[in-house]
């Protein structure tokens, strides 16, 4: 995977900024704590967080997307949430002009381009414009976008 991603010019870019992360994260704490939690098997240590936050994951490695919404709202409305997802929705938005930096800046409409190809394509990269529009005015969006999901239609769309 890592090789055929090499291949092309934005996969490479975006191997060359993870690398510089890694580099970044060796001298900062706070950085470097968060890549050690994840230990050498990153699946295993998300899995193991997911279960220790109330998601049930079945054999095959699913998450029940429904319940993964309910429990998503009941998170967002605490206090503690509300903070966790702006500082996210922060972060997200600090790093979209590294990543064009990196990859080009016109990667990222690329990508929403290619995805525009398919019906189903079509609606995501509409979402995501107008989540990423969001979120841009608006520092509560992110919690916003979690209390508008559909229950039963996230289940439906998981099921696919």
């Amino acid at each position: 995977f890592l090789q055929s991603l090499e291949a092309s010019e934005p996969g490479s870019r975006l191997l060359s900024w993870c690398r510089e992360q890694m580099e970044a994260a060796q001298g900062n704490p706070e950085l470097l704590r968060t890549l050690l939690k994840l230990g050498a098997n990153p699946t295993v240590a998300i899995k193991r967080q997911l279960v220790a936050t109330g998601f049930e994951i079945d054999e095959a490695s699913s998450v029940n997307i429904g319940k993964a919404v309910e429990k998503g709202k009941q998170v967002a409305e605490s206090s503690e949430g509300a903070d966790i997802l702006r500082h996210v929705q922060k972060q997200a938005l600090d790093l979209l002009p590294k990543l064009e930096a990196e990859l080009g800046d016109k990667a990222p409409e690329a990508c929403l381009r290619q995805l525009e190809k398919g019906d189903q394509g079509r609606e995501l990269a509409a979402w995501a414009r107008k989540g990423l529009a969001a979120a841009q005015r608006d520092p509560e969006a992110l919690k916003g976008l979690i209390a508008s999901v559909n229950q039963a239609e996230a289940t439906s769309l998981g099921a696919k």
